[in-house]
């Protein structure tokens, strides 16, 4: 094989190149243009005006001239592929600038980027694949260690809803009094982690109690209890608007403990213990009442505003009647007494149920206004009886006695009848 006679001369300044070939044959043009990617300057501007080819490095400049020279201009990466043209072409000599031309293992370096940094990057590269593409082994290895982390994550997680949580339960007065005569059994750690028993820790809602005095409360249905731990209950529900009262019970010591009582948001009180005194009779609505010009209401109980116990006339008329009077109630001894300054009856304590006794006479210690709904005795008391004074008009403005049917203190109507 007849060796090249291609003379090849490399002249630069800077980052930029200039390669003039000559002794070139038209076999050697095309090795030239195929091996260096050369085009005419006309071709290279055509292709990238057109978006055929948009490539990152320079185009090259190829002319012809007539003294057979070949001409273009390039930068050190491109000298990378003169370098394997002259080791593939016996013959061919770099007569200028042959310093600026890459030597064999430096070319092969390049092309192929084996060094230790590409080695280096490989393993780097290889190490931060995700789990699941490095192998059966690692894909084990990270589910075993996301599982386990997700495990722990659910574990705290419970434990801090055990710890943290409001785990009382909404029930009603006799449903807590129930899990009072429940025996409560300790659970163990994994017991009360997997299924926790909150059957004796209860909430008690009270949104429109019957009445209240002091820490004595009566609820719907008539159901009697003490809250102790707090003072005035009432006081605190006005303060905070009427806003409704919570109370939490913890039964698993056989009592009613209590370990909160809120008003709205507000904490009242942390400690103490709900006492249930029993159930007094309550009427589901207040009595048919009229007023005394009004005869079509038979039955009925009518109101009582005025009268003079030293005029007869103003008050025959209510004898042996069902009436309705609303004033202040007193405790007279043995008695409670209902009315105005200027008249007033008396209902013997005998007479009413011992069940709301408490309720009437903490409502006439504190002079509260109720509804006294009664029928009154046939005879009036005389206007004066040396023998018993308490029960004369004169002096005590009494006039006659009543048999408690209804009376109401707040919101609640007691049934004595």
């Amino acid at each position: 094989m007849a060796e090249s006679r291609m003379r090849i001369a490399i002249y630069h300044e800077g980052p930029n190149y200039q390669v003039r070939v000559t002794g070139f044959s038209g076999k050697d043009v095309k090795r030239l243009k195929q091996k260096l990617n050369l085009d005419s300057a006309s071709d290279a501007l055509l292709r990238m005006e057109e978006y055929e080819d948009l490539r990152s490095d320079e185009y090259f400049d190829l002319t012809k001239s007539s003294a057979g020279e070949i001409c273009f201009s390039c930068s050190k990466g491109r000298l990378v592929r003169l370098r394997e043209l002259l080791d593939e072409e016996p013959g061919v000599q770099v007569t200028a600038g042959e310093e600026a031309v890459p030597t064999t293992e430096e070319a092969k370096q390049a092309v192929t980027f084996d060094d230790s940094f590409a080695e280096e990057l490989g393993h780097i590269m290889e190490a931060n694949l995700p789990f699941f593409r490095q192998g059966p082994s690692a894909l084990f290895k990270g589910l075993a260690l996301r599982l386990g982390v997700l495990v722990l994550l659910l574990i705290v997680g419970r434990l801090v809803y055990l710890q943290r949580a409001d785990h009382y339960q909404d029930r009603s007065l006799q449903a807590i009094m129930k899990t009072v005569d429940q025996p409560h059994e300790d659970q163990g750690f994994f017991a009360y982690f997997i299924k926790p028993d909150f059957t004796h820790r209860s909430r008690l809602k009270i949104k429109s109690p019957l009445y209240i005095r002091g820490n004595r409360v009566i609820l719907k249905g008539g159901l009697y209890v003490q809250i102790e731990g707090i003072g005035n209950l009432k006081a605190s529900i006005e303060a905070k608007g009427n806003a409704p009262v919570t109370i939490r019970v913890d039964t698993r010591q056989g009592k009613m403990a209590i370990v909160g009582v809120l008003v709205g948001d507000e904490l009242v009180t942390p400690k103490g213990e709900l006492h249930y005194l029993g159930r007094v009779p309550v009427a589901g609505a207040p009595p048919n009442r009229v007023d005394a010009l009004d005869t079509e209401s038979r039955g009925a109980y009518v109101r009582v505003k005025d009268a003079d116990p030293a005029e007869e006339a103003t008050f025959s008329w209510m004898l042996g009647q069902t009436v309705s009077v609303t004033a202040s109630l007193e405790i007279d001894l043995d008695r409670y007494l209902i009315g105005t300054d200027d008249f007033r009856f008396a209902i013997p304590k005998e007479n009413v149920k011992p069940e709301i006794q408490e309720i009437l006479d903490m409502a006439a210690a504190k002079g509260e206004r109720a509804i006294v709904d009664m029928r009154l005795a046939g005879r009036p008391y005389p206007m004066r009886n040396r023998r018993n004074p308490r029960e004369q008009r004169r002096d005590t403005n009494i006039v006659t006695t009543g048999n408690l049917h209804y009376i109401t203190v707040q919101s609640a109507v007691l049934k004595n009848i």
